[in-house]
Parts: structure tokens; C-alpha cells; sequence
């Protein structure tokens, strides 16, 4: 059972926040660029979020789809979560996904409009974000266009290839500062011309659109219009103008669906989006070229906005990827064979990227313990073993509940790993939770005494004292926004004791912390409140005591660090991507092979066993990463 809290405190045993702190505390590297609506699907209740797999692309809104027949796979490229914008390229052959590692990458966007050119053999993608540019994919890579004249920067435009003009059709979109279009672009393969056609449907984006092969024209549905108002209507292209339909039925208006032609039963077919009443639907329609007709499929994917389609003419069927589900950021893969949906999301095998996981060395249990994390959206309430080579999900009978930011720890003296707190992000709950993990399960403590509420606060198992220390991290008040810690507190395993200190570090979350068993002191470096610091502390389990190192790290929010025995060294990984050392007295930069790229909030952790720093995730230059790095030696490894 929770412990009271103050008049904040809802029956859950959390303290409500709002859901900008991520972008505070775990995204300073990134310029976040504020994207379409967050919504929970009609009548749905949040559920609890379990990310995808790790062998499929990582979850996302806005992808670009287009099947590529010459090499006969469907392509996806970029899309984004709540914590970064992608610029990966995947391909799908029927049963798996492969990322694809092209020389040359159009870089970080989402809602890019991608179509395969039948007349050039090649996939051409246009804008997505703020870009205007124009990019061809070959089947191994990247090729950036530069014609003479361009459309403006847009995104969620639709577009479509018109097989009797051979040429790409482009409408309407938005753009970040003129609000929305209704323009018509066509692309030759080597110039875009824009059309001026006599009838023109309304300013509108985020529509959909698809060339219907049987009639030899482009029909288009709906969209979000320049008063953010979803449209119900059916157009079509002929190559010269566009004409509105009257169909006896339709879908309800809607905005961020997906539409595509289905080769095999020769109608075009559309699923979800986001309806005006603000509902989310899931539900499935097909267009004869006269009328719209629902389907009711025994099985269908989630409701959902923003996801991926494509026609995957070797295999017959439609191919939907990701989305916004129940508010979140999805990663499941579904297929369309004209009657039914089939889930064909691979199996999960490694995590899937995130920022802020719970991260600690079992030593009983001789593995490395992963808990929770987030993409943006509600954390993660996964765990994950690392045993020197695999991952391994773990199915505990009772978890906690998801969160990102919570600190975890290794207590050697009753050998279990300690949670604690945390953050929901569902609606921006904090918690001042206590969990342990005993290498099967995790059981809630309720401890006589409890720290605040808090999150990315530090938290190290001090060896000389027996007991968990933990340190400083953020909270949140009313509406007066968020507020920093430079509390101390001890775990003894059975409760939470407050310590007083003549002297403590700054208020501050994010911090790196380590026991120095060298030196038999607990480790304290930067960490901060908006941006970072680089002081250096050591607590004796009685005092804080502030070093003064000739050489320091650079500044850091979200720094990870834990002891090497085999050095008797700490080891610093600093968000800028450098390692460090700490000797008790001193820090030297370490000029090692290799090297993760920059990251910040990542897990990190001292495998005892294999005698190597395993480091996971975090927050990249662009988006949440899902690599894992073993430091052995003098140099970075990454695992496969």
C-alpha cells in the first residue's frame, strides 16, 4: 500500500504532472517540433504501454510508405515519437523487417510523401517537416534531386503516381509557417510543374490519397482544413482537374488516415484516422471508384492515427505500420488481404529503443536488469536481462507500473535491485514509489517513511555503509511547473531514512552517481535543472564534500557512470560521447576505440562477470537509440 501524500496526491499514489517535462529534461539535444494531435481512441482506457519489437522498426507517427516492385519490398522511411524524428530506411519482404544502411540519408523528417515512379523504376520522396527536397531511393540508396523549381515546404501532402500520365501527382499539405495548401505539383522525373486546374478542393493535409488503377485516376479522401476542421469529402484527378464526388455513403470526416490502392480486388481501401468528434477509429472502407463501402473484418489493428500503408503487390496484400494508438507512438505490423487483417508484428527481441530505462547489475543473479523507459508517450513498463550476449524479456506476475526516469540500484546486502520513482507521462505522473527485483518478480515495499515524489533523481548502493543512497531529482507543484531536489536519503531495506548533511550539492536532477569502491565513497557529478553542471561531490554516509579536480568532464545533463574494478576507476559516460575516468582525486579524459554516439539518460551498468560497462539506449542527437555497447578494455564494442 502507498503512503498518503499531500492534497496533490490522486488514489493512485501519484502525483500529477504535465507531460512537458521530457522534453525538459530528455530532449535538450534535440529541437522538438511540435507535431499533430495526442488522442486516445474512442471509448478506450489507456492501457498500460508495452513497446514492439526490436526487430521491426522502432515506434512512430508519420511514416513514408511506398512498395518498391522491382525489388519486391515495401520501404519505410523516418517518422517520429514524442523524443526525436527518425531517418532510418526499412524494408519489408512479406515476413520481416530489415533496416537498411544507406551511404547517403535524407535525414530526420516525418510525414514525407513517398510513391514508387513506375516510369523511372525508382521511389521518389518529397518534403516531410520543414523540408522541400526531393530524394529518389534505388533500392540501396539515398539520391537528392535538385530541379529548378520546387514546391514549397510541406508536409502530410498526398501524393500518388499517375500510371497513364507516368508522372507523380503531389497535393496540397502543410507547411510550418503558411498554413495549409491546395496547390497540385506533377513530377516528370526530372522537374516539378505546378497545375493550375479550373476546380480545386479546399486548403487541406494529412489526407488520403492513392491512384485507382482500374479507373486511371487519383482519388483523394478527406483531411484537416485550414480551421483544423476534418473533411469527409471524395475527389478525383484526372490529370487536368480535379472533380468532387457525391458516393451515396462515405466514412466519417477525418483527418491522419491512410489510403491505398489494392491491386489484387481492384478498390482502393482505407483504415483509422482521427474523426472530428476528436474519436479515434479503426474502422476499414473500401472505394469502387462510385461508392465507399464499410467492412467488418473479425479481426482489425487498434484504432489509430498517422500510420503507414502500402500495397505490396508480391504479396498481394496492404501493409500497415505504426501509428498513434491510445495516444502513443505504435510499432505493430498488419496486413490486409481484401476480407481480413492479420497482426504480423515479428516477435520481440531486444528492447526497443527509449530514454531514461531503469538500468543495474544483479550480482546474485549475474545479469544486467532493465526496467521501463520511454520513446515520448507513457513509459514503458518492460523488463529486460542482459546476459553478456542476449536480451531476455522478462514476465514478472506483478510489475511496476510503466515510467521513464526512475533510478534503480543494485542492494548488495539484501540482494535485490531497488526501484524508485519515476514518471507515468501518462498525464505526467510522478511517482515516490518502492520496488525490488529478485531475478523473477517484482514486489512493492511499503516502507514506515517515504522520500517526495521525484524523477532522475541518483541512486547508488554505498558499499562501506551497506546501504542505498539516493540523491537529489525533479518534482512537480500545482501549476506552478517543475522544481528541483538536493535531498539525501538511505535504504536500508526495509525503509527510507533522511539524512541532514552540513553540506550538500545544488538542487539538481540527472546526476551521475557511483560507489567508488577505491576510494569507499559514493560519487556525485553534474546533473543540473534547464542545463548542465560539472561539479564533482563525494558523500562518507555522513557529509557531501565538493572536489576540486584539476580536470573535469564538460558540463552534463544525463551523464552515466558506475565503478570498474578491474581499472579501480569510475567510469563517466558524458552526453558529448566521451568517456572519462575518476581516480579519487582527478578526472583524465579516456581515448578508447570506438565510441557510442552521443547520447544522454541512457542505462548503464558494470557487468562483474564478463568485466565490462554495458551501456543502453538513451536519447540521441535525433531520437531515442536501442544499441547496446560493452566497454571492454580500452575499447567500445557494439553488440550486434
Amino acid at each position: 500500500m502507498r503512503p498518503s501524500r499531500s492534497s496533490l496526491q490522486k488514489p493512485d499514489g501519484v502525483i500529477r504532472a504535465r507531460r512537458s517535462f521530457p522534453v525538459v529534461l530528455a530532449v535538450a539535444l534535440l529541437t522538438v517540433v511540435p507535431h499533430g494531435p495526442t488522442v486516445a481512441a474512442s471509448g478506450a482506457a489507456a492501457a498500460p504501454r508495452i513497446p514492439e519489437s526490436a526487430s521491426s522498426p522502432s515506434p512512430r507517427e508519420q511514416p513514408a510508405m511506398a512498395y518498391d516492385p522491382v525489388h519486391q519490398q515495401v520501404v519505410l522511411y523516418g517518422g517520429y515519437a514524442d523524443l526525436g524524428t527518425y531517418s532510418d530506411t526499412w524494408t519489408w519482404d512479406g515476413a520481416t523487417w530489415t533496416e537498411q544502411h544507406p551511404a547517403t540519408s535524407p535525414g530526420p523528417r516525418e510525414g514525407a510523401a513517398m510513391v514508387w515512379d513506375d516510369a523511372r523504376h525508382q521511389i521518389v520522396m518529397f518534403g516531410g517537416g520543414q523540408d522541400h527536397d526531393t530524394w529518389t531511393w534505388d533500392g540501396s540508396n539515398w539520391t537528392r534531386l535538385a530541379p529548378l523549381t520546387s514546391p514549397p515546404d510541406r508536409s502530410n501532402a498526398g501524393i500518388a503516381y499517375d500510371a497513364v500520365r507516368q508522372e507523380v501527382v503531389l497535393f496540397a499539405g502543410c507547411c510550418p509557417f503558411s498554413g495549409r495548401y491546395n496547390d497540385t505539383w506533377t513530377w516528370d522525373g526530372s522537374a516539378w510543374t505546378q497545375q493550375h486546374p479550373a476546380t480545386v478542393p479546399s486548403k487541406r493535409s494529412s489526407m488520403g490519397m492513392t491512384y485507382d488503377a482500374a479507373r486511371s485516376q487519383t482519388v483523394m479522401f478527406g483531411g484537416v482544413g485550414s480551421s483544423f476542421g476534418a473533411r469527409g469529402d471524395t475527389w478525383t484527378w484526372d490529370g487536368s482537374n480535379w472533380t468532387k464526388l457525391s458516393p451515396p455513403t462515405s466514412p466519417a470526416a477525418r483527418r491522419d488516415t491512410a489510403l491505398v490502392y489494392d491491386e489484387a480486388m481492384g478498390e482502393s481501401m482505407l483504415f483509422g484516422g482521427l474523426l472530428a468528434s476528436g474519436a479515434v477509429d479503426g474502422d476499414t472502407w473500401t472505394w469502387d471508384g462510385s461508392s465507399w463501402t464499410q467492412r467488418f473484418p473479425a479481426t482489425s489493428p487498434p484504432a489509430r492515427l498517422q500510420h503507414g500503408m502500402a500495397y505490396d503487390a508480391a504479396r498481394q496484400e496492404v501493409v500497415l505500420f505504426g501509428g498513434q494508438v491510445n495516444g502513443n507512438a505504435s510499432g505493430d505490423t498488419w496486413t490486409w488481404d481484401g476480407t481480413t487483417w492479420t497482426d504480423r508484428t515479428p516477435p520481440v527481441t531486444t528492447p526497443v529503443p527509449r530514454v531514461g530505462p531503469g538500468f543495474a547489475y544483479d550480482a546474485t543473479r549475474k545479469n544486467s536488469v532493465l526496467f521501463g523507459g520511454t520513446i515520448g508517450g507513457d513509459g514503458f513498463d518492460d523488463t529486460w536481462i542482459w546476459d553478456g550476449s542476449t536480451w531476455i524479456q522478462q514476465h514478472p506476475a506483478s510489475t511496476p507500473p510503466g515510467r521513464y526516469g526512475g533510478s534503480m540500484a543494485y542492494d548488495r546486502r539484501n540482494a535485490d535491485v531497488v526501484l524508485f520513482g519515476g514518471s507515468a507521462f501518462d498525464g505526467g505522473a510522478v511517482y515516490y514509489d518502492t520496488w525490488t527485483w529478485d531475478g523473477s518478480n517484482w514486489t512493492e515495499r511499503t516502507p514506515s517513511t517515504v522520500p517526495p515524489e521525484r524523477l532522475y533523481e541518483a541512486l547508488a548502493f554505498d558499499g562501506a555503509r551497506n546501504e542505498m543512497v539516493m540523491f537529489g531529482g525533479a518534482y512537480y507543484l500545482s501549476e506552478e511547473g517543475y522544481f528541483y531536489r538536493n535531498d539525501t536519503w538511505v535504504w536500508n531495506g526495509t525503509t527510507w531514512l533522511q539524512r541532514l548533511p552540513a553540506h550538500s550539492p545544488s538542487e539538481r536532477s540527472e546526476a551521475a552517481v557511483a560507489y567508488d569502491a577505491a576510494t569507499r565513497q559514493v560519487v556525485l557529478f553534474g546533473g543540473g535543472k534547464l542545463s548542465g553542471m560539472n561539479d564533482t561531490w563525494t558523500w562518507n554516509g555522513i557529509d557531501w564534500t565538493q572536489q576540486s579536480p584539476a580536470n573535469t568532464p564538460p558540463k552534463s545533463l544525463g551523464a552515466r557512470m558506475v565503478y570498474d574494478p578491474s581499472r579501480r576507476v569510475v567510469v563517466l559516460f558524458v552526453a558529448d560521447g566521451t568517456t572519462w575516468a575518476w581516480d579519487g582525486t582527478n578526472w583524465s579524459k579516456l581515448h578508447l576505440g570506438g565510441s557510442p554516439p552521443p547520447r544522454r539518460d541512457a542505462g548503464m551498468a558494470y557487468d562483474v562477470a564478463r568485466r565490462g560497462v554495458v551501456l543502453f539506449g538513451g536519447q540521441g542527437t535525433t531520437a531515442p537509440l536501442g544499441d547496446t555497447w560493452i566497454l571492454f578494455g580500452s575499447t567500445w564494442h557494439m553488440v550486434p
